[in-house]
């Protein structure tokens, strides 16, 4: 009788490299490159001199190696009055980065654990105000911020940035820090109630120390964003305080060129082809490794920019427009109520439009936006020559309007599937789109995407085919 303990494994080792892996792992190597070659071609063009700049490739390598431009840049290049380089513009920079991070990671953290744990009578409330106070545009805050850190005697300080910074950073990291902890086991909390721990012992024995993803998160949203930040430097910090985002605009003088069309319908086209290429090599079947978290942050990020872009039409607009938009709401939320037969946001539309017609009330129209093309699209080709210049110039924002528009659509398909409880073909959907955008760009138009709104309203007023999304 023979033991079976000693017995090796026979037969071939299993594959474990699986075909998804291998596409996951080569989307990623080419993501990298493309955020990668921008940085080689500013580090290889900092070492060149102007005799090789001028040269005119971007991506050959120095023939004459020189640390000439990181010297003058760093400590004799003009930025404005002043020729002292960017080492200035560094540390103040720096000054202002690290006590504004701190600070509102801070208070938002605190402000997250009391509206989660800490309720009061109208936290709901504060909390609401705090999250829409976000969506105000910074410049609309300007003016007033300005008095204000006028009568603090901080304005053009770098006291006085740190504290702009401070707090337009607070909302939308409270939104995240709030978030968090309500995701956490409120069990936590109650037993730690229950040994007898108070508000602040809670924070820092237990929910601090759970937190540190969600801190890191903040600290990579603060630091990006305060270190880039270009116009509350320029107002608030004061001329001697520039950062350097404020310094490097005045070294770098920037030119606006003609705009031009057949350029742009290349990169349409070249935007399609890359779609179609993202579908054959099965991209969408990445949408697999998504969690159902980044979709619903892609869906409120998209609502919130939505409803952002479509602010400014409700400002300084005659009263006949709240009327007419309440009026809308009113039919979209009531008509349900009464029937389901007819799409409520289309009898809105055409209700509304008729009232609109009908007696002569004055609203924005679309044509008041700009001006409407008179005459159906023809067939062209682009008059551009076929060269590898033309692609260098085309081939990165084709590349980005493909990333956009594949993610777009794709999270739209996977909202679709589960509201429908189907799987679509998102390398199809890809290639779809791929074509349509080819099509587009022969036609003189732009490449687009996915439109989730207008799927989603499709889907609830009943449309599943393909018939339904033409018409809608």
């Amino acid at each position: 009788m023979t033991s079976n303990v000693n017995r090796v494994p026979r037969g071939p080792k299993p594959n474990t490299i699986k075909a998804s892996r291998i596409i996951l792992y080569s989307v990623l190597v080419v993501a990298a490159f493309y955020y990668l070659l921008p940085l080689y071609v500013m580090v290889m063009t900092s070492f060149k001199d102007l005799d090789d700049v001028r040269q005119g490739n971007i991506f050959a390598l120095p023939l004459r190696p020189s640390l000439d431009a990181w010297f003058k840049a760093w400590d004799s290049a003009c930025t404005g009055l002043y020729c002292e380089g960017l080492k200035v513009g560094f540390w103040n920079s720096v000054q202002i980065t690290v006590p504004s991070v701190i600070a509102s990671i801070v208070i938002a953290s605190i402000n997250g654990y009391a509206l989660s744990y800490w309720r009061f009578r109208g936290s709901e409330v504060f909390f609401t105000i705090l999250i829409i106070g976000s969506f105000i545009p910074y410049q609309v805050m300007l003016y007033p911020l300005v008095i204000i850190t006028r009568e603090l005697s901080i304005f053009g300080t770098l006291t006085g940035a740190v504290f702009i910074h401070t707090i337009f950073g607070m909302p939308i990291l409270t939104l995240l820090f709030r978030n968090y902890f309500a995701a956490l086991p409120v069990e936590l909390f109650k037993a730690a109630r229950v040994d007898g721990a108070g508000f602040w012992g809670i924070f820092f024995k237990i929910m601090l120390p759970l937190s540190i993803p969600i801190v890191v998160v903040a600290i990579i949203l603060q630091v990006t964003g305060i270190w880039n930040d270009f116009l509350f430097g320029t107002v608030f910090a004061g001329t001697q305080n520039w950062p350097m985002t404020v310094q490097l605009n005045n070294i770098v003088n920037t030119t606006q060129g003609v705009k031009e069309h057949n350029v742009n319908m290349a990169a349409t086209i070249l935007t399609g082809v890359l779609q179609i290429i993202a579908g054959w090599i099965c991209l969408g079947e990445l949408m697999r490794f998504v969690s159902r978290s980044v979709v619903t942050g892609f869906v409120n990020a998209l609502a919130i920019l939505i409803f952002m872009a479509q602010l400014p039409e409700l400002i300084d607009v005659p009263y006949a427009v709240y009327v007419m938009a309440a009026a809308g709401l009113g039919i979209i939320y009531g008509l349900p109520f009464i029937t389901r037969v007819v799409p409520s946001p289309l009898v809105a539309i055409l209700l509304l439009t008729a009232v609109s017609i009908y007696f002569g009330i004055d609203v924005r129209t679309v044509g008041d936006m700009g001006d409407l093309p008179s005459t159906l699209p023809v067939f062209l080709v682009p008059d551009i020559p076929l060269n590898l210049e033309t692609l260098e110039i085309i081939f990165p924002y084709a590349v980005t309007l493909m990333v956009v528009g594949l993610l777009e659509s794709l999270m739209t398909a996977t909202i679709v599937d589960d509201l429908t409880d189907t799987t679509s073909n998102k390398s199809r959907e890809c290639i779809g789109q791929g074509v349509a955008n080819i099509a587009s760009g022969f036609l003189g138009g732009m490449a687009g995407c996915a439109m989730i709104g207008q799927s989603v309203i499709n889907v609830k007023s009943g449309g599943r085919g393909r018939l339904s999304t033409l018409s809608a």
